[in-house]
């Protein structure tokens, strides 16, 4: 098969059927034909969308990583502890794989992909750099399954439940930041696909 027959094609991720693309009008959506699943969707000024929703993302990040997360008090004793905090206490405590993971997962993989996001889409709205950004979407389709910070919230929430009957616990600023912040990555990483951005890149190239 050539390769124009190739871009022209779309795989269902879920039971893996060939479909021919068609183009879909400001709020349709392609289905598969046999699991109904969603194929892709029309997103109208989906670039702007992605540097807006990124932008916002790092500035919740920003202050998820630079406040207290929370404020535990027990017995009078209080004890405030951040993102920093949390994984210097676990170098301490010598669980060293621990805190490398936590470093990588929550804190350096989510940041990167958020900052790749938006440069990829800030190249492809200006029309530039499209080598540097080719090499950004193939480094974010590996990256992308390394975000971890929607599991790091669900699992603080099940520590802080925990905790209620034991001790006094103050949510801090960083805590509501990283809510926001993970509301936006899974916006961005799982309704809007990165094939979007590869079919704007690929239709740049043509040109």
């Amino acid at each position: 098969m050539k390769q124009p027959d190739l871009d022209s094609l779309v795989l269902c991720e879920k039971c893996h059927t060939l479909h021919k693309k068609k183009p879909l009008s400001a709020g349709e959506k392609a289905v598969c034909a046999t699991c109904k699943s969603t194929l892709y969707r029309y997103h109208s000024h989906l670039l702007c969308k992605i540097i807006s929703f990124s932008l916002a993302a790092l500035i919740f990040f920003a202050l998820f990583l630079f406040f207290p997360i929370v404020t535990v008090e027990i017995s009078q004793n209080s004890e405030t502890l951040s993102v920093f905090e949390l994984i210097k206490e676990l170098y301490k405590s010598r669980f060293w794989m621990v805190a490398s993971l936590v470093s990588l997962t929550v804190v350096f993989f989510p940041l990167a992909i958020h900052i790749l996001y938006l440069s990829a889409a800030t190249f492809l709205k200006l029309k530039i750099f499209h080598k540097i950004t080719k090499n950004i979407l193939r480094v974010l389709a590996h990256l992308i399954h390394w975000n971890m910070a929607d599991i790091f919230l669900i699992s603080f929430f099940v520590a802080m439940v925990k905790l209620i009957g034991y001790a006094k616990i103050n949510l801090g600023i960083a805590l509501f930041a990283l809510t926001a912040f993970v509301g936006i990555d899974l916006y961005l990483t799982r309704y809007i696909k990165l094939r979007y951005l590869w079919d704007i890149w690929d239709e740049q190239r043509k040109k």
